[in-house]
């Protein structure tokens, strides 16, 4: 290359009699040779998914709506040609916010997230946390719940430490991301998301379809793979758009050939050897020319470029790897050093990681590399996520794998464990949230070593380190809800560890998250095993975890007694107790509290529950997990609707968010008759849960208004909006809760009389749930009475009426014991039973006394005096 430059000194060196002269270099002319490129090419054969694009933007801007656009193709077909393109032409009109998944991102789940939020807020590594706080509040200036919002959005940027929960996590990204496209149209563009964690692609997906008042346009650029991952992908959402990037037809590459030599004179048959090769691959075309060009086959002259040598008979590569793979074999030793330690990092690599990972003969030179390596389109510079970095990409990922897969397994364990050392320097004080890449390339370095031998001392540290990571970073993920990463690490973290009680403590505190998952019977023998293994090691800490984690499963997996699971907890309770381990004791408390509960004592679950409370950090999940106990009892229970009631108000006031607490309060205010403002209460609630667009809330939403319809007389609207709910339930899988919502929605169907209707929702209740479902089995039975009843059929009506009311007698369920009680007595009065119906009555007008639900102790009493029997 020529240098351009003007003399700036007279220096005397040591050893030099005379001055010798400075210069400050101006410029460097770039000489014709290997670093010549060809000419940018325009987009070819692309125009219809660009147009595709500008009106997608178009339309989400008017409409002020988030459009998902999915851009599908193999990799170099020019997913990210075609993304950059249409950004381009953007100009000012939006803001650009971007996020990558990691091909080794299994576990980081928010990753890509984390960058785009980043980015679109403008949050650098080089400000300041203060700083970075005083950006995100001008963004979400004006926006309600700014502080929420940037409590738990800030959670995920580095900023705090809090722990929130997956339902919080994704309501505060997306109102992030909302905030950004109310004060200009957000492209956010999410590249390479078959590789996403279950987890964010459902915060993908949940951005999509609850984005409200906001113009997004959202880029989701993926191989096909992702719709073997989500078939219907996509599908069902009010504003989406998917397209697949077929390769280029011969007329397309023909002239993106032409578009990058220009009128080069090359050989008539030249050109279709190439295109026949491509076979349609934008990727391949551009480097295949650039290793011509290394090579000295193709050289420019004044018109264009023209053939240096005979390319008639020139092998050409019959892969793009094949082809990558052989350009890099031309680069020299220094340089292919360099970008095989670039290639360890990832696609996007800081300069700083690759002088602690170079050769030392290279290391002096690794930023004239770099900027060699730049010159001929491998890399290219990026932003740098550490202060006073320099960061590069690689232009293509497949160009980064063709040079990590060049690096010789030995090697690859070395400059892993060297990487992991220069992250978790560099990375400083916020090296938390980057512990799950640390523990990869942790992980990377043992594995390498251990498949070239049996692991010796130092590879077995390594395994230990990556290990503890990973264990670490799974109990995070837990605390989160984010069950798919908390699995994956945590069977990760087991198979690394020795198996001592650092690995068997694991496995019994985060093993039940295996249900969760959908595999109960893996977690079941898991636990299992974990039982086993502690008792013979004498670990009674991870033995008492393993039994505890084993009943919360069992719970759910087999149709176990209230009292079993009660007592077994309580045993787990005093033993973790004893070993002084005071959360694991609460844990076990508040599983007991389940069984009490289960068994129908919810007053005294309620009063176990609130000592739980007493007794936890308020923020932590388990706390979270006690509240929502606590509030089902209440709810259920002998506390008074008024209690209830306070008690809702109180948690407000303290800035407890429980979404469902407000649903809670409206059901206690219809008890009394207060309608208004019951419906009132459930539209508030109903714009939070909107606002979190949790599917489960949503269908708990809906059973709340229909008893609240239903109370009020509105039988038509609970008929309609409890069959919501039911079909909801199960089209989540929540056969649990749909057995219950069947009951209710029987309920309405005879409110309505429609006989057969009520009599087959009614058989659903009792035979898709578990015998000791009170409210599933004994709302059945009611139901079915009645029916029966209707019919005639008076001695089976009644027999099925009274077993109801011994259900619900066993329990301190006021309302639902009071319900039966009616019930029966509308069986008896039918039956021509007066004294007994009456009887029945006013022991139900008792029990709704002592809830408080003032409008069914009137409702009953006026139904007293229908029968003809006295007022209360």
């Amino acid at each position: 290359d020529a240098v351009t430059a003007e003399p700036i000194a007279a220096l005397a060196l040591k050893g030099k009699r005379e001055p010798v002269p400075a210069w400050r270099m101006l410029a460097v002319e770039e000489a014709p040779g290997r670093h010549a490129r060809p000419q940018e090419a325009p987009l070819v054969g692309r125009q219809r998914p660009l147009r595709l694009l500008e009106e997608a933007f178009r339309g989400a801007v008017e409409e002020r709506v988030c459009h998902l656009f999915t851009v599908l193709g193999v990799a170099g077909v020019g997913k990210s040609r075609l993304v950059e393109e249409f950004i381009a032409s953007l100009g000012e009109q939006a803001v650009v916010a971007s996020g990558r998944c990691l091909a080794y991102g299994s576990g980081i789940t928010y990753w890509p997230v984390t960058e785009a939020l980043r980015s679109g807020i403008g949050i650098g590594e080089a400000k300041a946390p203060e700083q970075a706080r005083a950006s995100l509040a001008t963004i979400l200036s004006g926006e309600p719940e700014a502080e929420r919002i940037a409590a738990a959005g800030g959670s995920l940027i580095g900023l705090n430490a809090d722990a929130h929960d997956q339902q919080e996590l994704f309501w505060a990204v997306r109102k992030c991301f909302e905030a950004l496209a109310r004060r200009k149209p957000l492209v956010l563009v999410l590249d390479d998301i078959h590789w996403g964690e279950p987890t964010f692609l459902d915060l993908v997906e949940h951005i999509a379809d609850w984005t409200r008042d906001a113009p997004i346009l959202l880029i989701a650029m993926a191989r096909s793979e992702l719709l073997e991952k989500r078939p219907a992908w996509g599908g069902g959402k009010r504003s989406a758009t998917t397209v697949q990037l077929e390769p280029l037809s011969g007329v397309e590459s023909e002239e993106l050939l032409g578009s990058l030599l220009g009128p080069a004179q090359l050989p008539p048959d030249f050109r279709a050897r190439v295109n026949q090769a491509a076979e349609g691959n934008p990727l391949f075309v551009e480097e295949l020319l650039a290793k011509l060009i290394d090579d000295g086959f193709l050289q420019r002259n004044e018109g264009g470029w023209a053939a240096a040598g005979d390319l008639r008979e020139l092998a050409i590569p019959s892969s793009i790897q094949a082809l990558l793979a052989a350009r890099l074999d031309g680069l020299g030793a220094e340089e292919r050093t360099v970008i095989e330690s670039a290639a360890v990092e990832g696609k996007t690599f800081h300069r700083g990681a690759v002088t602690a990972l170079a050769a030392e003969p290279a290391r002096d030179g690794v930023r004239e590399r770099l900027a060699g390596l730049v010159r001929m389109e491998l890399v290219r510079p990026d932003q740098a996520a550490f202060v006073g970095e320099e960061a590069y990409r690689f232009r293509h990922l497949l160009i980064r794998d063709a040079a990590y897969q060049a690096i010789a397994k030995q090697t690859r364990s070395e400059l892993h464990e060297r990487f992991a050392a220069w992250l978790e320097h560099v990375a400083a004080d916020r090296v938390l949230d980057y512990e799950e890449i640390i523990a990869y390339h942790l992980e990377q370095a043992y594995r390498y070593r251990a498949e070239l031998g049996p692991p010796d001392a130092a590879a077995s540290e390594l395994a230990k380190r990556a290990g503890t990571l990973l264990a670490q970073a799974s109990r995070r993920a837990e605390a989160r809800g984010d069950v798919a990463a908390t699995v994956d690490l945590m069977d990760r973290a087991a198979d690394l560890l020795p198996r001592d009680a650092e690995r068997r403590l694991l496995l019994a505190q985060v093993g039940s998250s295996l249900l969760l998952a959908g595999d109960g019977p893996r977690a079941e023998r898991l636990l299992q095993e974990v039982v086993t293994e502690a008792e013979a090691a004498g670990d009674a800490r991870a033995a008492a975890w393993a039994r505890l984690g084993l009943l919360s499963v069992q719970r759910s997996t087999q149709s176990s007694e209230g009292s079993d699971l009660a007592r077994e907890a309580e045993t787990s309770r005093d033993r973790l107790m004893e070993l002084g381990d005071g959360e694991g004791a609460q844990s076990a408390e508040l599983l007991a509290a389940w069984g009490l509960f289960s068994m129908g004592r919810a007053g005294e679950s309620g009063t176990r529950v609130q000592a739980v409370l007493e007794a936890v950090d308020s923020s932590s999940s388990l706390a979270g997990e006690a509240r929502r106990l606590r509030g089902v009892a209440a709810i259920w229970g002998p506390m008074p609707a008024d209690e209830v009631i306070r008690l809702i108000e109180d948690e407000v006031a303290h800035g407890i968010q429980r979404p469902r607490a407000r649903l809670d309060m409206s059901y206690m205010l219809s008890l009394q008759g207060r309608f208004a403002e019951a419906r009132a209460v459930a539209a508030q609630a109903s714009e939070r849960i909107g606002e979190l667009g949790d599917l489960l809330l949503i269908s708990l939403l809906q059973d709340r208004a229909g008893a609240i319809a239903l109370l009020s007389g509105d039988v038509g609207e609970a008929v309609r909006t409890l069959q919501l709910s039911y079909d909801q339930k199960v089209a989540l899988g929540d056969r649990a809760f749909a057995s219950t919502a069947a009951a209710s929605l029987a309920e309405a169907h005879l409110e309505q009389g429609n006989l057969d209707e009520a009599w087959q929702y009614a058989s659903i209740a009792r035979d898709t749930s578990a015998r000791d479902d009170i409210a599933s089995q004994g709302m059945g039975r009611q139901i079915q009475a009645r029916v029966l009843s209707a019919r005639g059929q008076h001695a089976e009506a009644e027999a099925l009426a009274r077993e109801a009311v011994e259900i619900f007698g066993s329990t301190d369920h006021l309302v639902s014991h009071g319900d039966a009680l009616v019930h029966l007595g509308h069986v008896l009065h039918a039956a021509g039973k007066v004294d007994e119906a009456l009887a029945a009555a006013r022991q139900a007008v008792e029990l709704y006394e002592r809830k408080g639900a003032s409008f069914l102790v009137e409702r009953t009493e006026n139904l007293i005096q229908e029968w003809g029997g006295a007022p209360g």
